[in-house]
């Protein structure tokens, strides 16, 4: 499973991806999002339940076969306009 974190800083776009869940853990608690729980709903994908949940970040989001992707809040609002 691929990990990515998809920023918007003003204009600029930065995209963070690691190829496992323990080492995206590490990387957003480095970028300031912490871990706060797991993912556990009946009315999303079961490729999405048990990832991890974090502060700050929108997400977990499938983002097509062996991908997960989390957002901040300016990065779902510029992309969901």
């Amino acid at each position: 499973m691929t990990y990515t974190l998809v920023e918007l800083n003003g204009d600029s776009w930065c995209v963070t991806s690691n190829p496992t869940r323990d080492g995206f853990i590490d990387t957003m608690r480095l970028r300031g999002f912490e871990k706060i729980g797991v993912h556990l709903s009946k009315s999303t994908r079961a490729e999405l339940q048990g990832e991890p949940k974090f502060d700050g970040a929108y997400g977990p989001m499938w983002d097509g076969d062996g991908k997960i992707r989390y957002e901040t809040p300016e990065a779902y609002g510029r992309l969901s306009a």
